[in-house]
């Protein structure tokens, strides 16, 4: 039949067609309108081309307009079409009628369910098939092909049906064209395989070969592919079936491409149960409290039980918990709660160790909404807190000594201060500053020094009672503080504190003995505040420092103008050399003989805006101190080299300018790249550059010093020992050192004249230069007696107010043109 798909059979030979080829209403037509023309039901007839040749009014008006020789398929549903071309006109032809349930449809996409009646009318000219359709709902028919139609199209689950001889589907439902995105006309022209990607048709191939032609069949999970070539997973089971005499399977899929994507879900979260590093654990909710069903391998091994141990027992006996006690009835409450819950627990190993672990309890319900179990994390939080712990100790605690550190001891004097404050009690701060520790450290090395320190924190700490605190505020500083003092013997205390302290100390296998200037406040007379408390007990310590070491200051109200004093000088004398408030004057040296100038000594001053001329004394040992004194003895080295020269291109003559080298700068050891570089970039020559160089300075290390001294003389420059006799000096090293000048310090000098022994100490002076081959030169001459003892006494240069004071570079260069 034409536009209707081809029988699975071979149909009835065709009978020989009229000359007309099919009937027409001309010579049919008053006899089918007669009999069907006011008829309420469809009626019309169909030649064996498939195409209709009369229709009365009812079929035109519902499923119409119908054109002139309109093929008979657009009058019904897709569907039908397999089985009115396999079944019902072939029966028909054969018996004479059939009679099923179809539906028709209309133009407009109306859908009319019948049962209908084909006559097949072979004696008509020429043959045709009369088609009368009654509306469904008109006949009782609970058995008919329709109302499975109805069934299976309305059913949720794509389902088709396929002959077996074929592969093609005859029939699809609603699902199946929503699922797999394809029209149920394009269905019926593809077999099963058209939904099959290229690696499943072998297989396909296998099962339908072993599939039984009758009964039901399960034949697992396939891959489909959709119109659009998107994939699913489906698992499909199938019933045979006859459908127009067909031999037929009817196939149910069900797609499990979600029942999958669950199942690899479950089974990761499974996996990630059992991989994770947290301890998990579900127990079931019971009115003797929850029991473990379930335990990942890391809870197991957080606890030291055996996996298989766990489960039915108790959470609390698991976890070490005493019945009653706090941390039992915070997590029995925890499980009674309809909210999750996090608790931290000290919980106990099996070994019997303790742990700290955060748990996370969260509750699982049932369908009653009643809790059914609990979802438990445990977390392993033993070296976090531990870490955290050690974190706490290094933020209050000195990392060298253990001791208490600025925090620590700000917060505990805090707590003193309110103590004292509520009961009356007097409180001494006591600031204890090493004496001279610099030297020690430089001299045996950083690790002596912080050996030395560990040692004099640990007698600290046996000088107090339990109640003290000993504190390290850094370098070389302690600091006690003694709560009730005005209960207790502290002036005994302080002097235990500096025996303990001057006790010697085996180093390096050398005895060191360091002593302590010790600094103390009171409360409340010295203050009420931390902060003062400590400020004042630190000034008082720098007035021991200034009185001459190893003793104790208490503080007093005239010592903090001092201190402020010194912060002011601080303060102004970093920036004084980038305010270019530094200047150098010149003091001569004249030849004691013949009175000629020898040379000239440079000396530091400094003009401020405000302050005026300050003194020496009051900011070279800030400088030394702070140790600015480098950046400014740089300075003094450059500008002194620089003045000579210019002197020298003024056509004065050549003369040697000496320069003071302050103790860090002698330790520095870039000093004698920087000698180099004044003289180069100046250009003076080496001979006229003297250095000079504190007799103690050259003693604190000797073989260091010899050292130090041998590079810069291979320079070829001058040397002198300045103050000489103010400290001591092996003549061991002394005869070593390849100096060329002694200087006699200023006090022997000014007292020589009086006082007979200083008198010998000059000559004796004199003479020893001599016998090591230096010249020797006074300081501090001012009158015209002590240039004519010194002149008898052999000494060869002299420098001081009787000659000359120090000169500015104009004023020092008239002198020269003078002479």
């Amino acid at each position: 039949m034409e536009n209707l798909p081809q029988p699975a059979s071979t149909r009835a030979p065709k009978r020989q067609r009229t000359q007309h080829g099919r009937l027409t209403s001309k010579s049919q037509g008053d006899a089918f309108d007669q009999m069907f023309g006011g008829s309420p039901y469809f009626a019309f007839v169909i030649n064996e081309a498939g195409r209709v040749v009369a229709c009365n009014t009812h079929t035109h008006s519902l499923l119409g307009p119908l054109a002139d020789d309109a093929p008979a398929a657009q009058l019904y549903a897709g569907w039908v079409l397999p089985m009115l071309q396999n079944e019902a006109l072939p029966t028909a032809r054969m018996r004479g009628h059939w009679r099923g349930e179809v539906e028709l449809v209309g133009k407009d996409g109306s859908s009319h369910p019948v049962t209908q009646t084909i006559e097949w009318r072979a004696k008509a000219q020429p043959p045709s098939f009369l088609c009368l359709a009654y509306p469904l709902d008109d006949y009782d028919v609970y058995e008919s092909r329709l109302r499975f139609k109805y069934l299976f199209e309305a059913h949720p689950q794509p389902m088709w049906v396929y002959d077996l001889e074929t592969l093609r589907f005859m029939v699809v439902n609603a699902a199946a064209v929503v699922q797999y995105g394809y029209t149920e006309a394009e269905f019926l022209y593809m077999t099963i395989r058209d939904i099959r990607p290229q690696e499943e048709v072998e297989r396909l191939e296998q099962n339908l070969a072993a599939t039984p032609r009758k009964g039901a069949d399960q034949s697992g999970a396939w891959t489909h592919v959709r119109r659009d070539g998107s994939r699913l997973k489906v698992e499909i089971s199938s019933h045979a079936v006859t459908l127009s005499g067909r031999p037929c399977r009817l196939v149910f899929a069900h797609d499990i491409t979600e029942r999958l994507r669950l199942q690899a879900e479950l089974q990761l979260r499974g996996r990630a149960l059992e991989a994770s590093v947290n301890a998990i654990v579900i127990t079931r909710h019971a009115a003797d409290g929850d029991r473990v069903e379930y335990a990942n391998p890391a809870f197991a091994q957080l606890l030291g039980h055996a996996p298989e141990g766990v489960l039915g027992h108790q959470l609390e006996t698991l976890l070490g918990l005493h019945a009653k006690d706090e941390q039992q009835q915070a997590l029995h409450a925890a499980m009674l709660s309809h909210q999750e819950v996090t608790l931290l627990l000290h919980i106990r190993h099996r070994d019997g160790s303790q742990l700290w672990t955060q748990m996370h309890v969260a509750p699982v319900r049932a369908a009653d909404d009643a809790i059914a179990h609990h979802v438990c994390v445990l977390t392993d939080m033993t070296a976090i807190l531990d870490y955290q712990a050690q974190l706490e100790h290094q933020a209050n605690h000195d990392a060298l000594t253990g001791l208490p550190n600025r925090a620590l001891l700000n917060d505990r004097m805090e707590q003193a201060l309110t103590f004292s404050q509520r009961f009356g009690h007097s409180l001494w701060l006591v600031y204890i500053d090493l004496d001279n520790f610099k030297l020690t450290n430089d001299h045996l090395g950083h690790q002596a020094g912080d050996a030395l320190l560990c040692v004099i924190a640990n007698r600290l700490r046996a000088c107090v009672n339990e109640g003290d605190t000993v504190a390290r505020l850094g370098g070389d500083e302690f600091l006690l503080l003694l709560p009730v003092a005005n209960q207790r013997p502290m002036t005994s205390l302080l002097q235990l504190v500096q025996e303990a302290v001057a006790a010697p100390v085996t180093l390096e296998q050398q005895v060191v003995t360091v002593t302590c200037s010790i600094g103390v406040s009171v409360y409340p007379a010295d203050g009420a505040e931390p902060e003062q408390l400590l400020k004042h007990a630190d000034i008082a310590m720098y007035r021991a420092k200034e009185a001459g070491r190893n003793q104790v200051q208490f503080y007093e109200s005239a010592m903090h103008a001092r201190i402020a004093e010194r912060a002011s000088i601080e303060a102004e004398l970093r920036h004084a050399l980038a305010r270019n408030q530094l200047s150098l004057v010149y003091q001569p040296k004249m030849d004691v003989r013949s009175g000629a100038v020898t040379g000239m000594e440079a000396l530091l001053r400094w003009q401020h805006p405000t302050l005026g001329a300050v003194a020496p004394a009051r900011f070279i040992g800030v400088a030394e101190e702070t140790g600015m004194i480098v950046a400014i003895g740089r300075w003094v080295l450059r500008m002194a080299c620089t003045q000579a020269v210019a002197w020298q291109q003024a056509g004065l003559p050549p003369l040697r300018v000496a320069v003071n080298l302050s103790a860090r700068q002698f330790r520095d050891q870039a000093l004698p790249a920087e000698v180099h570089a004044a003289l180069h970039d100046s250009g003076l020559d080496a001979q006229y550059l003297e250095l000079e160089l504190t007799e103690s300075l050259m003693m604190e290390n000797a073989d260091e010093a010899a050292a130090a001294i041998a590079k810069l003389k291979q320079l070829g420059i001058a040397l002198s020992i300045d103050d000489f006799g103010t400290g001591y000096s092996s003549l061991a090293y002394l005869k070593q050192f390849p100096v060329d000048y002694l200087k006699i310090d200023q006090s022997f000098t000014r007292d020589m004249l009086a006082e007979p022994k200083v008198a010998a100490i000059v000559r004796s002076v004199i003479a020893l230069g001599h016998s090591l081959g230096f010249k020797v030169i006074a300081e501090g001459v001012e009158t015209a007696a002590q240039l004519d003892y010194l002149r008898s006494s052999g000494c060869d240069e002299m420098q001081g107010f009787h000659f000359s004071r120090p000169l500015r570079p104009d004023a020092f260069a008239a002198l020269l043109r003078t002479r």
